[in-house]
């Protein structure tokens, strides 16, 4: 484990990482794949062995949300908010397989081509992503 900022993003490869936990959203589905490539860099690890866990919270997200909204054009903040609301969902409450909505996001719209699902690699297509709010409670 190593607990450390984005500046991790500019190169970590350790035949040691094949998990990385991000606390709070990404800014833009580029960090996301960005970070994700940081878990297995030298392609060694076992299908099914290397993870990407992604902790989000009120807190969390009004900090990203507050972020969107300093942005200094109507645009750019138009833009940033639903970057972050379209990750959000895609992630919270997917509706299809992970690698297709991250591919999804980088291909040409006038030429994208579904590649289908990964074949069980992520947590929607084997079905691992079920509970992942936990009920609400006062006491927590």
């Amino acid at each position: 484990c190593m607990p450390c900022t984005s500046a991790a993003n500019c190169g970590v490869s350790s035949k040691r990482c094949t998990k990385c936990y991000r606390y709070g959203p990404c800014p833009r589905w580029a960090d996301l794949v960005q970070e994700m490539g940081r878990v297995n860099r030298l392609l060694n690890a076992q299908p099914g062995e290397n993870s990407y866990h992604m902790y989000i919270n009120v807190p969390t997200f009004l900090s990203m949300w507050i972020r969107t909204q300093r942005q200094p054009t109507k645009e750019l903040r138009s833009r940033h908010q639903s970057q972050l609301i379209d990750q959000l969902t895609a992630f919270i409450c997917p509706t299809e397989c992970y690698h297709s909505a991250i591919e999804e996001q980088f291909e040409n719209p006038e030429t994208y081509s579904n590649r289908g699902s990964c074949g069980g690699m992520c947590s929607y297509c084997n079905q691992t992503n079920g509970d992942c709010c936990g009920p609400v409670s006062k006491e927590r």
